[in-house]
């Protein structure tokens, strides 16, 4: 598991991250066939996700399942519900009857002032 930051966001535009995923024993990236990816982002110390970023709901595009690549897009519309704040993030694999933590970390959100 890692734990760390994301890049800091603005809260007016579209947030786009590319992530790659490694086992931690042989640092090979992962096969992410068939996998449930999911990346959360909420208030610090709140229980409901203020965003979720999944392949079934757009905002979690594959690039090369065999190597763990995916990218995470979260629109424009969606961003501008964020207050300025950081906050708490994750992201988890499903596959296989197994659900593995891959990351915790934060998300700073800045306001980007244009309306």
């Amino acid at each position: 598991m890692y734990i760390g930051s994301l890049p800091v966001a603005s809260n007016r535009a579209t947030y786009t991250q590319d992530f790659q995923l490694y086992d931690d024993e042989d640092d090979e990236g992962i096969n992410l066939a068939g996998a449930v990816i999911t990346l959360d982002i909420r208030r610090p110390g709140c229980a409901s996700s203020e965003i979720s970023a999944t392949i079934a709901n757009g905002r979690i595009i594959m690039v090369d399942e065999n190597e763990g690549q995916f990218e995470l897009s979260i629109e424009t519309s969606a961003m501008r519900n964020l207050c300025p704040m950081t906050y708490e993030c994750g992201i988890t694999v499903a596959q296989n009857n197994e659900t593995t933590q891959y990351f915790i970390g934060t998300l700073p959100v800045l306001d980007g002032i244009v309306r």
